[in-house]
């Protein structure tokens, strides 16, 4: 009779094993057909252009939760792109995808690097480190957040994935912008005004449009002018000559794709070397 009991319970185990591995391999089979729609995948490439993973999000990564499904996002959670995969987790957590610690799961050795950027912030770290900050025990709203104890546990991994992460070589910012200002321009000041956050933004937003004020001083000019920018902070103030006019500029430093809602007005004064008689009538914000 004992036997025959553990023959049975030997029988049942391996069922259940064979089929827990026929779901698990129904299951990556079914991922791997997966296919994204065109609109999907143009969305992805587009959002792919941006260096940095905005934590406020942006246009690109908006329109890509108009177009995709939980599906599509869980699928591309798998995307070779590092970045692609957290702006994907991300979408399920707005989405309030139920099975999001599972996506944490896999990747729990996932060492990618990546940089965020918050406003003026951002740090590099892992693709791992990104899913688990979702988690952490003290996050409001977050249903299946990690106890203390099991937080702990994961960061410890995370933080043993951060400390081989190469530092990125820091530029000397002034010399790289000197080297593309106009030599005429001796001296600038600049000013932070107004961000699209504040109540009276669109009443500081005229100041743009505003005439340029300036004063000659024998050989040197003072101008003034209001420039509004996206809040991507690689901005730097320029000029450009044309004829007899001074273009004012405030020039983006890399020209990459920088499409954040969050707009900011900046106040800048320009100290131009100018012995002619010259026009300051336009400002560039590029």
């Amino acid at each position: 009779m004992k036997i025959k009991s553990i023959f049975i319970l030997v029988f049942l185990s391996l069922i259940f094993t064979f089929c827990g591995k026929d779901l698990k391999n129904k299951k990556q089979q079914k991922q791997k057909q997966h296919k994204l729609t065109i609109e999907v995948q143009n969305a992805v490439d587009s959002l792919s252009l941006i260096d940095e993973i905005r934590l406020r999000g942006t246009k690109r990564f908006d329109d890509l939760l108009k177009v995709a499904s939980n599906q599509d996002l869980v699928f591309l959670t798998k995307n070779k792109n590092p970045k692609i995969r957290c702006y994907a987790f991300n979408g399920l957590i707005i989405n309030k995808y139920p099975e999001l610690t599972d996506i944490f799961f896999e990747h729990l050795k996932d060492t990618s690097v990546i940089q965020t950027r918050y406003e003026c912030t951002g740090e590099r770290t892992t693709v791992m480190n990104f899913m688990l900050n979702y988690f952490h025990p003290k996050n409001i709203g977050v249903k299946n957040k990690f106890s203390e104890i099991e937080y702990n546990k994961y960061n410890k991994i995370a933080e043993s994935y951060k400390k081989n992460i190469k530092p990125v070589k820091i530029e000397n910012y002034e010399k790289e912008i000197k080297k593309l200002q106009n030599n005429d321009l001796e001296y600038f000041q600049d000013y932070y005004c107004a961000d699209s956050k504040d109540e009276d933004f669109e009443v500081k937003r005229k100041l743009v449009k505003k005439n340029i004020e300036f004063v000659k001083y024998e050989e040197m000019v003072l101008a003034t002018a209001y420039f509004e920018v996206n809040g991507c902070n690689s901005h730097f103030p320029n000029i450009e000559r044309r004829n007899d006019t001074i273009i004012l500029k405030y020039q983006m430093r890399n020209k990459y794709p920088c499409d954040e809602k969050h707009r900011i007005i900046e106040k800048i004064n320009f100290v131009i070397f100018d012995q002619y008689v010259t026009k300051i009538k336009t400002v560039i914000a590029e």
